[in-house]
């Protein structure tokens, strides 16, 4: 899949999450949006507010599914060879999880860019907060910003 170049490429490779009057097209959900599970091995993680969850899969746009599994097969491949080939998954699971690899902060949700009027890429299900807790979001350019406050949106 090429990537698309800007929000009219996303609605026609993604399509319209939105109904007419700005709600969730629930249709539009239940077509494209997959829990997809991680490769065998992997154990995934959620940072909530209360600390890390694990779960099951990430929750992204169905044509995402094939690029996010092999994503994360090149990461498990990278992470064998740094702790030895011959590492148990346990060993390797702990070289990931050391480096916060395997900890996410969200998928698809259906909600505005935060400070903004249009939809986020997670409400396509085609964005994901990889370790947000420790790669927050810069701050806009002064240019760019809002009145909002930082907590108005949520990631």
């Amino acid at each position: 899949m090429q990537t698309p170049d800007g929000r009219a490429e996303i609605e026609e490779v993604f399509g319209h999450p939105a109904n007419s009057d700005g709600t969730l097209n629930e249709a539009w959900e239940g077509a494209n949006i997959r829990k997809v599970a991680p490769p065998d091995g992997w154990h995934l993680f959620y940072q909530a507010d209360t600390g890390l969850v694990q779960v099951a899969g990430i929750r992204m746009h169905r044509l995402l599914e094939d690029s996010f599994v092999a994503v994360l097969d090149d990461i498990w491949s990278f992470a064998k060879h740094q702790v030895g080939d011959n590492a148990s998954q346990d060993a390797i699971r702990a070289w990931l999880h050391k480096r916060r690899l395997d900890q996410h902060s969200g998928g698809f949700n259906f909600r505005k860019i935060t400070g903004g009027q249009k939809l986020s890429l997670h409400a396509y299900g085609i964005a994901i907060d990889w370790d947000a807790e420790h790669n927050p979001r810069p701050a806009r350019p002064a240019s760019r910003r809002t009145s909002a406050p930082p907590s108005a949106g949520c990631r």
